[in-house]
């Protein structure tokens, strides 16, 4: 979770290094100070409701015909209030839904 983009920032590679290096200390995790996590209620599935994300249930979900997620991309991804200025066309969130499922 990103502190200014939230669910909006994903990252897609990794850097293999040779020798360690220090990075700051993480900023301040926003979910710790919102009141009232929509995200944890706005999957259509559930996929967050146990200790770890139901991978397989929202992949299963993803099948089903008119699956708003599939169409516009994660409902969780769009319920979390931090970042929403960062927030992807439906177009491009459905594009990569299609490649997750």
């Amino acid at each position: 979770m990103h502190d200014e983009a939230g669910l909006w920032l994903s990252y897609r590679g990794a850097l293999g290094l040779t020798e360690r290096i220090e990075a700051p200390p993480p900023p301040p995790n926003p979910c710790a100070s919102c009141r009232d996590k929509p995200c944890l209620s706005a999957c259509p599935v559930d996929a967050f409701a146990g200790a770890t994300y139901d991978v397989a249930g929202c992949k299963a979900d993803l099948d089903r015909p008119g699956n708003d997620c599939m169409a516009r991309g994660c409902a969780v991804r769009r319920a979390c209030p931090v970042g929403r200025e960062h927030g992807r066309r439906e177009a491009q969130s459905a594009f990569h839904m299609r490649a997750f499922r």
